[in-house]
């Protein structure tokens, strides 16, 4: 047999089965080993005076029946108090009525009892009337427990759980049944004989209850277990082993009055009917356990709820079906300033715009006179009114609920006014970003994540000549590209967006006019989250610029071509020069020395202008050669030790230095630097010559070479104190033949300055000077400290 598991773990199991089978036959063993359960009658004595204790002797077996069948009785009455109670608990009407057919089995017991001890008024003998009524109510109790459970599973309805008219009509139902019989059994002078003591069937009228707890109530009582799974149903079942066994031995057994089968039978009948007031009593517990388990439950989820109602971030507001607000999360009373006492009982209109009222009134209205309910539902967009009476954007939801004593509404709210106001802000910024996008000179375009057109800006539309949908819907294949360049490109494209990687390159792109315009294309993945979701290109058409490159390729050609011809010419027509100057320049000084004394004044001084003129024009066609040798020259640059090189240059100027009365100042030691030597030397030498030559006539020339460290670059300074340059002639006198003073003034070709801009500007420096008339002039030069190709 199986048994089902309620939900304490109590269950009548195999034990249990086992146990209550040997406590039925336990009295039948202990008989076979000699054991008397009968009731001894003491025969009373001729010729004496009867007295009350014989009497009691010899009743004692009507004692113990009336004894036996009282708690048989009590207990059917326990039974039914515990199923009516066990019903008020769990409503379920199978309970009370099958204690009431327990009890109305009981109740025939009960007037059995009574008429056999002539407590009611019977007309039968006991010896007809005991065992006949004893029959009819195990026959009445087999049949009112089939009655019983076949009432549930015939016609189960699950409507008449909790009905107490349905409870109570059946009870009265049996009980009048009950009562019908009683009143025959004790109307009746001709009850049928029952017992036969000589008879192998004592009692064959017990056959009848024997056969129906047998072949009808089992197999109808486990279906009923099936059906209705409790320890008292399996309780109800396993009653049958004792209704079974005490009628084997009336069957078989009893011969007679309050023999040991009779009250054996009889003991066995109150354990029958105390087996389901104990499964009964089992399920009252697990019920009444379950109930608390569940209002503990119940409580727990109900700290809970409100736990997280208190704690939830979004308003949570509860109103009755007229708008009444019956409570408030802290939330909520943040988000409309008040505190929840101040809306207990005040309409929920409260918290809604003036301009909102009359709507929602008139929704309530419309809900209470119809019946049709109008809910919210989830993300309505409304506007709240504050304490203060400011308004605000909400997300508003709603839902009615809907318990066994009332009915209320739940608001759950959300300020959005952060979210609206970022909404705001995104459509500006998009806005923004549309309008700088079309507003662009450059062309724009941008993919999704699966390569799929998102957006080409207006400069790309009015190159394409296309609509922007017409760009949208196009399945890009390069068609656009110039024949020559469209593999390489699509090449670019296809690797750049399969390894999302940028790509920077020119092409030509066929404009709206059939025309192929050279662009520069630049492209780039955006990744969120480390993913790839868009890949943006920006475009701009070179055309002009290719066009102006080409020309310039073209003009710089030309011109490195007519400056190496000019450099040949130069260098070519300044060696020729020379030679003729030097006969001039020899002729006339050998006439000079020929003629001095021949000649007059005159004529000498014409000769000196002549020698004077060839000397000067041997040293300009000089200067112009070394000019143009400055950064022609490719010798690779050296270290050079800056100190041993002004030591030489102030030896090279030492006449001068010797004549001029100078005072040049300058540090023991200067940086080592990457240079040409032989242009570096000229630069010192002119810069400290040029100091010298233009010195003051009323005080010591005085000269202060110094360097520096300023970011990558070594600043090098020549202070002097002469005569000063006006600032109008910075930039001139760094230009070629740009001289200041007369040839009287100073000597000189004008060219000195413009060479050491040019060597400066070749070592990758910079050449200025800072000067003021009258107190003096410092040139400042920069060389690099990591030296640039030379």
């Amino acid at each position: 047999m199986r048994h089902r598991s309620n939900n304490l773990g109590i269950t009548l199991s195999t034990p249990i089965l086992l146990l209550v089978l040997t406590f039925c036959i336990t009295p039948f063993f202990l008989t076979l080993l000699g054991m008397d359960f009968s009731s001894h009658s003491t025969p009373l004595p001729e010729h004496r005076t009867v007295l009350i204790d014989d009497l009691f002797y010899k009743l004692s077996g009507a004692f113990t029946h009336t004894l036996l069948e009282w708690s048989a009785f009590s207990v059917a009455i326990m039974v039914a108090l515990l199923g009516f109670t066990n019903f008020r608990g769990s409503l379920n009407s199978t309970t009370p009525v099958i204690c009431i057919a327990l009890f109305c089995a009981g109740s025939m017991d009960a007037f059995h009892t009574l008429a056999a001890n002539h407590l009611i008024s019977a007309v039968a003998d006991n010896n007809k009337l005991i065992p006949f009524t004893w029959a009819i109510s195990r026959t009445f109790n087999a049949l009112i427990i089939i009655s019983g459970v076949a009432l549930f599973l015939i016609k189960p309805n699950s409507n008449r759980d909790g009905s107490v008219v349905f409870v109570f009509s059946v009870s009265l139902i049996f009980m009048l049944v009950a009562f019908l019989i009683i009143h025959y059994c004790a109307t009746s002078n001709n009850l049928p004989v029952t017992l036969f003591p000589d008879a192998i069937l004592t009692r064959p009228w017990d056959v009848a209850p024997l056969l129906l707890y047998i072949i009808v109530c089992i197999p109808l009582l486990s279906q009923f277990h099936k059906q209705y799974p409790s320890t008292f149903s399996q309780a109800l079942l396993l009653s049958m082993v004792p209704e079974i066994i005490l009628e084997l031995h009336m069957c078989f057994g009893s011969k007679a009055l309050f023999d040991n089968d009779f009250n054996i039978a009889h003991f066995l009948k109150i354990f029958a009917y105390l087996i389901p007031g104990i499964g009964l009593l089992i399920d009252y517990i697990q019920t009444y356990t379950r109930l608390d388990q569940t209002s503990h439950l119940m409580r727990e989820e109900k700290t809970k709820m409100q736990a997280i109602v208190d704690n939830a971030i979004d308003g949570i507001i509860n109103f009755d079906n007229t708008g009444h607000i019956l409570s408030m999360n802290p939330s909520a009373e943040q988000i409309f300033g008040y505190q929840e006492q101040e809306l207990i009982n005040k309409n929920v209109t409260v918290l809604m715009p003036e301009s909102f009222h009359h709507e929602h009134d008139s929704h309530g209205q419309h809900s209470r006179n119809t019946g049709i309910k109008q809910i919210i539902g989830i993300g309505k967009e409304v506007s709240g009114r504050r304490k203060d009476g400011s308004t605000f954007p909400l997300e508003l939801g709603g839902a009615e609920i809907n318990s066994e004593h009332e009915t209320f509404f739940t608001g759950f709210l959300r300020d959005i006014s952060i979210r609206k106001q970022l909404e705001n802000d995104l459509k500006s910024q998009e806005k923004l970003f549309s309008t700088l996008v079309n507003a662009a000179p450059v062309m724009m375009w941008m993919l999704d994540h699966n390569n799929r057109p998102l957006l080409f800006n207006k400069a790309w539309l009015n190159f394409s000549g296309l609509t922007l949908e017409q760009e949208l819907n196009i399945v890009w294949q390069g068609a656009r590209i110039h024949p020559d360049d469209r593999q390489q490109v699509i090449r670019e494209y296809r690797q750049a967006l399969k390894q999302h990687q940028g790509f920077d390159h020119e092409y030509r792109l066929q404009r709206n006019d059939g025309e192929y315009h050279w662009i520069h294309e630049i492209g780039a993945p955006y990744q969120e989250n480390n993913k790839p979701s868009l890949f943006i290109g920006i475009c701009l058409d070179i055309h002009q610029q290719k066009i102006t490159e080409l020309k310039l390729r073209h003009y710089t050609q030309e011109l490195e071509r007519s400056n190496t011809e000019l450099e040949q010419f130069a260098f070519i027509a300044s060696h020729d020069l020379q030679e003729p100057l030097r006969m001039v320049s020899s002729y006339t000084q050998l006439l000079e020395r020929r003629y001095k004394d021949k000649l007059d004044d005159d004529a000498n001084v014409f000769i000196g202008f002549a020698v004077d003129g060839a000397n000067r024009m041997q040293t300009l066609i000089q200067d112009l050669l070394s000019l143009s040798r400055v950064g022609k020259n490719k010798q690779p640059l050296k270290t050079l030790n800056i100190s041993q090189l002004i030591q030489h240059v102030m030896l090279s100027l030492k006449i001068i230095i010797d004549e001029s009365n100078a005072q040049i100042n300058y540090p023991p030691t200067f940086p080592q630097i990457m240079a040409d030597r032989s242009q570096l030397q000229q630069l010192f030498q002119n810069l400290v010559a040029n100091a010298i030559k233009y010195r003051a006539q009323d005080r010591q020339c005085i000269i202060n070479i110094r360097y520096q460290t300023v970011k990558n670059m070594y600043e090098f300074s020549i202070q002097d104190n002469g005569i000063g340059i006006e600032a109008e002639f910075f930039e001139r006198i760094f230009l070629v033949f740009q001289r200041l003073h007369s040839k009287a003034e100073s000597s000189g070709t004008g060219i000195g300055l413009s060479i050491c801009k040019r060597i400066v500007e070749s070592h990758g420096g910079e050449l200025w000077l800072e000067s003021e008339i009258g107190t003096g002039s410092t040139f400042y030069f920069t060389l690099p400290v990591t030296p640039v190709l030379h």
